[in-house]
């Protein structure tokens, strides 16, 4: 079975329900990934009522992770791609046990 392609993914993603996409256009290591998708959602999701946009919030966690992995091998293969409005009726929650 062939792989599908970028374009197919992204052109998916409507049908599959996902409003915006954050993808990488090349591989990067899993520490440096991890970091900037935890910066991303917690710039996504900070306040009340969040008002920072997708695409910002993917911005924002990059310039956070530039700070501490300089090279853009690290943060500047993410892109997001479809709906940047900010995300409406979700809150971060404290985490609980």
């Amino acid at each position: 079975m062939a792989q599908p392609t970028d374009d197919e993914v992204a052109g998916s993603a409507p049908t599959l329900g996902a409003e915006t996409l954050v993808i990488s256009l090349w591989q990067v290591d899993d520490p440096s990934t991890a970091a900037l998708m935890h910066g991303y959602y917690l710039h996504l999701l900070s306040g009340p009522e969040p008002t920072r946009g997708r695409a910002e919030a993917l911005r924002q966690a990059a310039l956070d992770l530039k700070t501490r992995q300089p090279h853009p091998y690290y943060w500047g293969a993410f892109i997001a791609l479809g709906d940047a409005r900010p995300l409406r009726g979700i809150a971060l929650r404290a985490a609980t046990p």
